[in-house]
């Protein structure tokens, strides 16, 4: 199964995604390193009116004068910062440019017109929907994101969420297999999830997670099985 969707987003549709992004960035804890690096500058901002209060002969007029000066400054450079920030995006046409994404079952594809970015789902942790896009999360903390207006309804967005969590989890489940079989001195050469056949396992369940493996253990190839359920508890079939 494959998902690809192209769309194109103006100037505030971009405002609109920086506020969601810094939203749940907050959300994420993000921002630790943000708070310590402006902690940092704030420490460093009354050390310098320290300093000029001395240097000034504790003249507190002058001193005032500086600190205004400094919000100024810092307030000149920051809408700079965000003008020029939008300015470059629009010459590299991130902003009113074709946005081409691509999701897989193997990968997350972006493709602007300059550049394309890839990740394989190992580095994927987490899909978020928030009241217009829904972003996808990398374990760096970078984020890949889909507008909701791309869906006809909210059953579409739902079945790509579910594609993108289950891509997600599906790993860990691998993972777990795979320490399953280390533990007992074996090696696993294939892991397959079944949707269809339900193996040794006779239950029908509606959000069943079912897994058929292959193993090498003492130059033997065996087959195995095996049943998550909602926590993560395996129901083994060696």
């Amino acid at each position: 199964m494959k998902y690809e969707f192209n769309f194109i987003f103006d100037e505030n549709g971009y405002k609109q995604l920086r506020k969601e992004k810094s939203e749940l960035r907050k959300k994420l804890k993000k921002n630790k390193t943000t708070q310590k690096n402006s902690i940092t500058v704030l420490i460093e901002l009354l050390a310098s009116i320290i300093v000029f209060y001395c240097l000034s002969g504790f003249d507190l007029n002058k001193t005032s004068l500086y600190v205004i000066l400094l919000i100024i400054m810092f307030f000149l450079l920051y809408r700079l910062g965000r003008k020029n920030k939008t300015y470059f995006l629009k010459k590299q046409n991130y902003i009113n440019g074709n946005h081409h994404l691509i999701v897989s079952e193997k990968f997350i594809k972006r493709e602007l017109e300059n550049c394309s970015i890839e990740y394989k789902w190992v580095l994927i942790k987490d899909v978020v929907i928030t009241s217009n896009y829904i972003f996808v999360i990398t374990f760096q903390d970078k984020i890949m994101f889909v507008p909701r207006n791309v869906f006809k309804d909210y059953i579409e967005l739902k079945k790509f969420y579910r594609f993108v969590k289950e891509n997600i989890d599906n790993l860990s489940y691998e993972n777990l297999i795979e320490d399953y079989v280390k533990k007992m001195g074996g090696i696993t050469s294939s892991i397959k999830r079944s949707r269809d056949d339900n193996g040794p396992f006779f239950e029908e369940s509606k959000d069943k997670i079912i897994y058929k493996f292959e193993y090498e253990i003492k130059d033997e190839i065996k087959e195995g099985w095996v049943k998550f359920d909602n926590i993560h508890n395996g129901y083994w079939r060696i």
